[in-house]
């Protein structure tokens, strides 16, 4: 089974987040790496980094693709993969 492609979730109507260059909110932004609502994004791998803005006890970021255009660094907080227990068995962590 694979994750494959995730939509991101919890984020307000109207708001974004920004994709990061790194796993955490002191890494610079992805030029132009918005992630709306609902956006469907490709996942690459994981790493531990920040807490989220909404949970900062939850420290897990996920490098994402957004299509064929950019790929970035978010808190997993925000994307719908279910559990870390069933997603890192299908996820490599990011070297």
């Amino acid at each position: 089974m694979s994750l494959g492609r995730r939509a991101g979730t919890g984020i307000d109507a109207g708001s974004w987040l920004q994709l990061r260059t790194g796993p955490g909110h002191r890494y610079a932004d992805v030029p132009y790496g918005r992630l709306d609502n609902r956006a469907e994004v490709g996942l690459k791998c994981w790493s531990t980094g920040d807490g989220a803005a909404d949970n900062p006890n939850y420290r897990y970021w996920m490098r994402v693709e957004v299509g064929n255009s950019y790929s970035g660094y978010v808190n997993d907080w925000y994307l719908n993969t279910g559990s870390p227990d069933v997603w890192k068995q299908q996820i490599r962590q990011c070297p």
